[in-house]
């Protein structure tokens, strides 16, 4: 279980995700970014197991949540506030990709561009040049 500091720093990678030129501009977008690939037997298209952004969207497990208990709660009180949050404080000073630390590092993991350590997990700002302009 994140902390309220860790599911705020997962909001922010996505967020910071949606300002980037390379990256889509909605936060369902950025969260559904990966390979999909048909599924006849429910007729729509699925996320391709461990082949997309963040891996809990494409991890094989059911997407809804138990909707009763703190944790759904909690979680839901952080997604009304980051989202009613315009200037929303970045906790991760950037960053636009991040993973579990209790795995090996990825490749794309440059130790020089990691900006924040949260509950269970490391943060990283690839590229500071690409910020959309608005």
């Amino acid at each position: 279980m994140e902390s309220t500091a860790g599911k705020l720093a997962v909001a922010n990678v996505t967020i910071n995700r949606t300002l980037r030129n390379n990256y889509p501009n909605s936060i369902c977008g950025v969260v559904h970014e990966g390979i999909h690939r048909y599924n006849a037997r429910i007729e729509e298209y699925v996320p391709v197991r461990d082949r997309c952004q963040f891996s809990w969207y494409c991890d094989g497990k059911l997407d809804i949540p138990p909707t009763s208990g703190s944790m759904w709660k909690d979680s839901r009180k952080v997604a009304r506030y980051v989202l009613s949050t315009p200037d929303l404080m970045d906790i991760t000073d950037g960053a636009t990709h991040y993973h579990a630390d209790y795995i090996s590092s990825p490749r794309w993991a440059d130790p020089r561009r990691k900006t924040a350590e949260i509950d269970t997990h490391i943060f990283y700002n690839k590229s500071r040049r690409d910020r959309k302009r608005t």
